[in-house]
């Protein structure tokens, strides 16, 4: 039987799990980096379980591409760990609904999981709703669209590329269709050719999607598509490498963006414009309202966390530091009035409410 962690008898401090995929690709880290944080102010133990992605990929995906770099492997539960989901370990969870594919069929890995989680005094599901567990969303719908508006107002690009993560994934349907109600709002052609469905996040993933929009599809940037939109930065650094390979150059032949603000976003050259999710504002707040539940307290009214849009430059805006004069004209021929540094846009005042 797990043996829960130890705590001062003066002072029960609650024990509360982060059951995720992941915390080391993209945005998984920054979201551990605010749980941290909030559980050291809310004086609460908290134990990370990080048991990998529980949905097979869906057919229509890009397939596997073989061994090596290129290759592109489903994440499966890592040894049980979901096992230590228990009321001896745990008073309460966060579990991040979405990077894990919950909910699942019953009589799935996914199922049982959320049976343990039913067990415990309080639960906190992340932009994923699960069972009757309280929900806390990121805004990721206004700021694709945001992102698609700054795309064909700002730089005048008609045909988008789009690389959207796993067909069973929650969020990456709502980006995708976030996607598809931008390009009817700005009049932008919809062709399904152009579209293209990794089997997940992880190394490979962008870059497989990006063969087969290429390579078996025969879609030439510039000719059949003038930017490539993809649904999060390691998929849009992984398809950035690739045209690099190939000597296709971004920003100048073809636009590419992604989607978080995640680490990959920043390190890349050129640096990908992206839309911000503060996920480390949702983990802090998803701390706070388990603790409060635990607790009897009011937890914090906040549900949705709303995001930003970061132009750089592999949209054709101009980078911080350079100036006016040592730009060129942005992907399109398009010259914004005036300096161009890094913007920040707040998506959720400028296009409407939350995603219901």
């Amino acid at each position: 039987m797990p043996r829960r962690l130890p705590h001062t008898a003066r002072a029960p401090r609650p024990t509360i799990g982060l059951i995720t995929d992941n915390i080391h690709l993209g945005v998984g880290a920054t979201l551990w980096s605010g749980v941290l944080r909030a559980a050291a102010d809310a004086d609460v133990n908290v134990l990370c379980l990080p048991g990998g992605a529980l949905n097979p990929p869906a057919p229509g995906s890009v397939p596997a591409t073989g061994p090596g770099p290129g290759a592109v492997v489903p994440d499966t539960p890592r040894g049980g760990v979901h096992e230590l989901v228990s009321p001896e370990l745990l008073d309460g969870a966060i579990c991040w609904s979405s990077t894990l594919g919950l909910p699942t069929p019953p009589g799935t890995a996914g199922a049982a999981l959320a049976e343990r989680l039913g067990r415990l005094r309080a639960v906190v599901s992340l932009n994923s709703p699960l069972d009757d567990h309280e929900t806390l969303l990121l805004d990721g719908y206004t700021g694709m669209r945001r992102l698609i508006a700054h795309l064909a107002t700002v730089h005048g690009l008609r045909r988008l590329v789009c690389i959207r993560g796993p067909l069973t994934n929650r969020v990456s349907a709502e980006r995708y269709r976030a996607f598809t109600d931008a390009l009817e709002r700005h009049g932008l052609p919809q062709d399904r050719s152009l579209v293209a469905a990794a089997l997940g996040f992880g190394p490979g993933a962008g870059a497989a999607a990006m063969r087969i929009l290429l390579d078996v599809r025969g879609l030439r940037p510039g000719r059949d598509f003038d930017a490539v939109v993809a649904c999060s930065d390691a998929l849009g650094a992984d398809a950035l490498r690739l045209l690099n390979q190939r000597g296709i150059r971004v920003p100048s032949e073809v636009a590419l963006v992604g989607f978080n603000d995640s680490v990959e976003a920043r390190i890349t050259d050129p640096p990908l414009t992206s839309v911000s999710l503060p996920f480390a504002e949702l983990g802090a707040l998803a701390v706070q309202t388990v603790a409060a539940r635990l607790r009897g307290t009011a937890p914090p009214a906040r549900r949705v966390v709303p995001g930003s849009l970061v132009t750089r430059r592999s949209c054709g805006c101009r980078a911080p530091l350079v100036g006016q004069g040592a730009a060129g004209p942005p992907h399109g021929g398009h010259r914004p009035a005036g300096p161009h540094p890094l913007v920040v846009v707040d998506v959720h005042a400028e296009e409407g409410g939350p995603v219901g």
